[in-house]
Order: C-alpha cells, then sequence, then structure tokens
C-alpha cells in the first residue's frame, strides 16, 4: 500500500514538474473553483 501510494506521488510530480500538463490542468482547476 505504501509502495503504490509512493508511485502516485511520483507520478503527480512529473506531471506537475510538465509545462504542458500544467497548461491544460490550471484552468480546469479554475473553473472548478469559481463556480
Amino acid at each position: 500500500m505504501e509502495y503504490f501510494r509512493t508511485r502516485v506521488t511520483g507520478r503527480i510530480i512529473d506531471f506537475l514538474s510538465n509545462p504542458m500538463a500544467l497548461m491544460i490542468v490550471l484552468p480546469l482547476i479554475l473553473i472548478q473553483s469559481s463556480t
């Protein structure tokens, strides 16, 4: 279970360090929080 969490965290960090992914995700987060 701990191994799974570590893998997911690494995946999220890899995703967040990708500028293209941020450009896609940030607008979605803003839309979610504005409603």
